[in-house]
This record gives structure tokens, C-alpha cells and sequence, in this order.
């Protein structure tokens, strides 16, 4: 889907991939793109704390942002 590839290039989240994207209103009536991100098996994971390369995934966050550049 050629939307991905432009959201994966707006983001440029390395060692991610998109996964769904959908459009939603949030309390105030505004409009809302929520975007899975999802690893990516080609890319090598590494620690957030000491950069080291690591086998697998522990732990995942949600997080929320306010605008893009």
C-alpha cells in the first residue's frame, strides 16, 4: 500500500515499521491519525540504555504526538 511507504518516509521511525493507520475525532471534535508502528525483523534491535544489540523485544509503550514536522 503506497500510503504506508509515505507515512514510513514522514516519520522516518528507524527499526519500525507502519502496521494499521486510521483516522479518528477525539473529545474536541478534532481529527486524529492513529499509526501502529511495528519492529521491523530486517532491522537490528538495540537497547535504549546502553546501545548494546539485543535478540528480542521486552517491553513496548504508547505513546502520543502532538504534531509532525
Amino acid at each position: 500500500m503506497p500510503e504506508k511507504k509515505y507515512i514510513t518516509e514522514l516519520g522516518n521511525w528507524q527499526g519500525f515499521k507502519v502496521g494499521t493507520v486510521g483516522r479518528m475525532t477525539n473529545s474536541d471534535n478534532q481529527p486524529e491519525i492513529w499509526i501502529e508502528l511495528l519492529p521491523d525483523e530486517t532491522h537490528p534491535m538495540r537497547c535504549s540504555g546502553c546501545g548494546s544489540h539485543v535478540p528480542k523485544v521486552h517491553d513496548h509503550c504508547e505513546r502520543w504526538i502532538d504534531d509532525l514536522p
